[in-house]
């Protein structure tokens, strides 16, 4: 295919302003990385991607890239399909029409963008995940995600699939996930490329891969496996030490007793 080169087991790949860069973080993962204006930057963020062997085929009209029993598909147009045992999966979804217009990009000055790829939606898809909320429902399908972290919010831009794929936005900034009927899409509000991961296999086995891709949680204290009191809330210090006191007086084992909110002299300290 024309405008493409392999290197270092990646494929890149280069059409009407943007880079494409397709690689595997490990067995079984895909990463896609999208640069506006062609310019290449080696960023991983929190991403620890590891090393597998990969197998590329090439033709005339698309290129593909195999992980274990994944694979993508690029094609001329730009356009990427996913496979997990022959199986498609996931598929871009073109903005424009005859097919073009696969990834989005606003220029926002000083070399930053706002970005965002659009998928196909499947009959019958769930989704799971993309952290914890006061408003998530258990299935997110229909669904639209803002993300960003506040209080009572906590996003975690990763989602799994009921078809046997994780999907893992490597983004850092503020942004919108639309899991609705007519499209799948991931936005980011301020970035320098878009960048994703596809993780084949079972939850179990997309959980255990996106663990060794983040990184893995460190093992609770011994102190930390006890009994924690929190209450809202205590308005002084000799508040909270009366009770800790009278845990003490008691004989009931403490583990820790949590100072919430408006414990600070000064609000934002």
């Amino acid at each position: 295919m024309k405008n493409t080169r392999i290197e270092n087991n990646a494929i890149f790949y280069s059409m009407n302003g943007e880079l494409i860069r397709i690689s595997s973080c490990g067995e079984n993962t895909i990463r896609f990385q999208g640069f506006p204006g062609c310019r290449f930057i080696e960023e991983n963020y929190s991403l620890i991607p590891g090393q597998c062997e990969v197998q590329i085929e090439e033709s005339e009209k698309c290129i593909s890239l195999q992980s274990g029993k994944l694979r993508v598909i690029l094609e001329e147009n730009g356009k990427t399909a996913y496979y997990y045992d022959d199986k498609k999966i996931l598929e871009e979804k073109p903005e424009q029409n005859f097919g073009y217009g696969f990834h989005h990009y606003t220029n926002k000055g000083s070399g930053l963008w706002n970005a965002r790829v659009t998928f196909e939606p499947n009959d019958g898809e769930h989704f799971f995940g993309m952290g914890h909320s006061w408003d998530n429902p258990f299935d997110l399908k229909g669904s639209s995600i803002d993300i960003v972290n506040l209080n009572a919010k906590c996003t975690i831009p990763y989602m799994y699939s009921s078809l046997g794929y994780g999907l893992l936005w490597n983004v850092p900034s503020t942004g919108l996930a639309e899991l609705s009927h007519n499209r799948t899409r991931f936005t980011s509000d301020c970035c320098q490329a878009i960048d994703y991961v596809i993780i084949g296999g079972t939850p179990k086995e997309a959980c255990s891969i996106l663990a060794d891709l983040t990184g893995h949680a460190p093992k609770m204290p011994d102190w930390g496996m006890g009994f924690w009191q929190s209450r809202l809330r205590y308005e002084t210090q000799e508040e909270l030490l009366s009770v800790a006191r009278r845990y003490k007086e008691l004989g009931i084992p403490l583990s820790a007793i949590i100072d919430d909110y408006f414990h600070c002299t000064e609000q934002g300290d």
